[in-house]
């Protein structure tokens, strides 16, 4: 009775869900974890979660409704992915800039020994 019709009350779902498993994985992350490990647990969660049913229907939702609603995108993006962008921003800005260098060196060296010429 709280909403006018079916798709606001699945947006309105989608959204908790979203921020729930969002702030799930942020709240357990230890603030002295590896890169490594806060990186892939990052990946992993967000695999997870566009491959579940109800990230499978957010997409879907978002994607036929954005024509008349590009709020919609807007709301999942802020209440899940956006939530674990700020998270690993911050876990990032902890490092000094000689080990951004460094991690950021290893990342080039990474690629062009994979895709390089």
């Amino acid at each position: 009775s709280y909403f006018p019709d079916k798709r606001l009350l699945f947006a309105e779902v989608a959204n908790c869900e979203c921020q729930r498993q969002a702030e799930s994985y942020v709240n357990d992350l230890p603030g002295d974890a590896r890169p490594r490990d806060v990186l892939y647990g990052a990946g992993r969660q967000i695999i997870q979660f566009l491959t579940s049913e109800i990230g499978t229907n957010v997409i879907r939702m978002c994607t036929a409704e954005s024509g008349r609603f590009p709020e919609l995108g807007q709301r999942f993006y802020e209440s899940g992915p956006g939530l674990v962008r700020n998270r690993l921003a911050l876990y990032l800005a902890e490092f000094s800039q000689d080990e951004l260098d460094a991690v950021l060196n290893g990342a080039v060296d990474m690629f062009m020994a994979r895709y390089g010429v």
